[in-house]
């Protein structure tokens, strides 16, 4: 995993192997797949993102609903 230095995780993210994160964004409440790429000034919030997926600069997914389905 690669994180760029202005990039945001929170510590309920999981992140795959070999996948990166662009400056600027910011990922929270997520799972996120091996070889990803996410560009910069992303924004995730519950989202799933599968194996491999890229999401350009500026690319935002939220699905408040998925992370309390997760934990129960």
């Amino acid at each position: 995993m690669s994180l760029a230095r202005t990039a945001e995780v929170g510590a309920d993210v999981a992140i795959g192997a070999g996948t990166s994160v662009g400056d600027g964004s910011s990922v929270a409440h997520s799972a996120v797949g091996r070889g990803c790429r996410i560009g910069r000034n992303c924004v995730l919030r519950g989202a799933y993102v599968q194996v491999g997926a890229t999401l350009e600069t500026a690319a935002s997914l939220s699905y408040e609903g998925f992370f309390s389905f997760l934990c129960g």
